[in-house]
């Protein structure tokens, strides 16, 4: 891509930011620097640790499984001397976690344990991951739950802790906002109730108030539309709510968070399949997260209450048609101003047969830069339609999005959805997707409508779990006789083919598997039935 396209896919991404994100990136680039260094430090608030209360909560997988020797994402190592806070071999994403402590809430961590962790983290003169405010918060919370459930009063753990909460304040995410804003005023509750410090609670109640209205939407989606970020944003209210609860404080903030939880699990609920799994669409990997129904069984301990409710503004839509169960996207990416967890998948779909996944999104198995970020956010590992060989958005970097497709129009009824969306206006066409519960299965009918030659090439994708062996091509329709099912074909189709791909097991863990890339003009109509 030339200068002059860069420049253009950097102008159109910058248009969707808000002025406050903008205002934010100048300031910490810039300003901060010198602000910070001249910066005198507030005077210490005695830490309340001896009469607060932590207990209950979730149980964190093992990843410290043993001596200075962790596993996350997949990948595990061992310090063989002193550890390395600030480790870069393994991605940032690695990184980030082992800066978290999440180990402190593991399975029967010995309490000598955890604190010499903490005091070897304090100990290290090198921190630059770790001060940045998304790891800043998450240790921030898993310390303050350690120290209190442990009654450990330590000056020094306090006074170390106090200060990172003073950067953290000075270094709020409004550059990025979305659930990194979040997660720092989930933390500056914490802190502020562990130092009594109104400081600390007056900016958690500021950020709070705002952002709870702001980033979950009518139906209860968190609005960046991720059902593994959606379910850890779920875990931290949980947990505000418990610690509050615990130290009975159950006004102002704490019905605001209640009420909060008790949408987010609706939407969570309404989005699981019968076996308890979640789609693993914009950026959601397995285990990554805690599983809904561990999530549902916090809320109740903490008498929490919810009713069912449809899926709307989030997009999502499913259908229930046993032994089916269909999952479809048919909103728009977003929040406009922080896509960073969108992929190109307007139309996506997922199928469940018999409480198994037979079609699948090809998932999540890095964050770093590189062709395999690229490829997994890209049209073609979605179930959706490519035309012309262009995305549907502009996917770029890390965690960018230029162009990106709009849904024009949204026709549904129970048992029926029909969407059309804007992202190939560029070449002046449209693309409309029509989902049909039908008796025996679902028909999903594609139209590529705009330019007047019949040139057009537009190509679907369908994703199978790695589980599916056998696929039997005869004519235009394949047979899964393994499953008892049956896909066919209906349109004008110049060519069938069944191709290998990569099917994200995990973060750093994938598997082969196979997709059909049906090749076709205009109009596609693909049955799915049993046999």
């Amino acid at each position: 891509m030339g200068r002059l396209q860069n420049l253009k896919r950097l102008l159109i991404t910058v248009r969707y930011l808000k002025p406050i994100q903008i205002r934010y990136q100048f300031y910490y680039r810039f300003l901060y620097p010198i602000f910070s260094y001249l910066r005198a430090d507030p005077e210490y608030s005695k830490a309340a640790s001896a009469s607060l209360t932590w207990e209950g909560g979730l149980t964190n997988p093992k990843t410290l499984i043993g001596d200075r020797e962790f596993e996350f994402l997949n990948q595990p190592y061992s310090f063989e001397n002193d550890i390395d806070w600030e480790i870069s071999e393994f991605g940032k994403l690695w990184t980030y976690n082992l800066n978290y402590f999440d180990f402190l809430h593991q399975e029967s961590l010995d309490r000598a344990v955890g604190l010499d962790l903490i005091e070897n983290y304090m100990s290290w003169d090198k921190h630059n991951t770790g001060n940045e405010p998304y790891p800043t918060s998450l240790r921030g919370m898993n310390w303050i739950k350690f120290l209190t459930r442990h009654r450990i009063s330590n000056l020094e753990i306090d006074s170390f802790l106090f200060k990172d909460y003073i950067r953290l304040s000075s270094r709020l995410e409004y550059h990025i906002m979305g659930n990194h804003l979040l997660e720092n005023g989930f933390s500056l509750l914490f802190a502020g109730l562990y130092f009594k410090d109104q400081r600390f609670l007056k900016l958690a109640n500021q950020i709070l108030q705002d952002q709870l209205q702001e980033q979950f939407l009518g139906d209860g989606a968190h609005f960046e539309r991720s059902p593994m970020y959606h379910s850890i944003l779920l875990h931290r209210i949980l947990d505000c709510i418990n610690f509050l609860k615990l130290n009975n404080i159950t006004e102002g903030i704490y019905r605001r968070l209640c009420n909060t939880a008790t949408k987010m699990i609706s939407w969570l609920e309404a989005m699981c399949y019968t076996d308890g799994s979640l789609p693993m669409v914009n950026d959601s990997i397995h285990n990554l997260s805690f599983k809904p129904q561990e999530l549902l069984s916090f809320a109740r301990s903490l008498n929490i209450k919810w009713d069912a409710v449809n899926l709307n503004e989030s997009g999502y839509r499913k259908m229930i048609n046993p032994p089916f169960e269909l999952f479809a996207d048919f909103g728009n990416i977003g929040p406009d101003y922080i896509p960073g967890h969108a992929h190109s998948d307007t139309f996506n779909f997922e199928i469940y047969f018999e409480g198994k996944p037979l079609i699948v999104d090809t998932g999540t198995s890095t964050y770093e830069l590189g062709e395999r970020r690229l490829t997994e956010r890209s049209t073609i590992s979605h179930n959706t339609v490519l035309v012309d060989e262009k995305e549907q958005s502009d996917m770029w970097d890390n965690f960018r999005v230029g162009r990106r497709a709009k849904i024009i129009h949204l026709d549904e009824s129970t048992k029926r959805v029909k969407g059309v969306h804007n992202g190939y206006s560029f070449l002046n066409i449209l693309h409309s997707r029509q989902i049909q519960q039908i008796s025996d299965g679902f028909v999903i009918e594609d139209q590529i409508d705009g330019r007047k030659n019949d040139n057009i090439k537009a190509e679907a994708f369908i994703h199978f779990h790695p589980s599916v062996q056998s696929i039997q091509i005869v004519e235009n329709y394949i047979r899964l006789d393994e499953k008892g099912l049956q896909i066919s074909f209906l349109g004008n189709i110049s060519k069938l083919s069944v191709e290998p791909y990569s099917y994200a097991m995990g973060y750093n863990k994938r598997s082969e598997a196979k997709l059909i890339r049906i090749e076709f003009k205009k109009h596609l109509v693909t049955n799915i039935t049993k046999i």
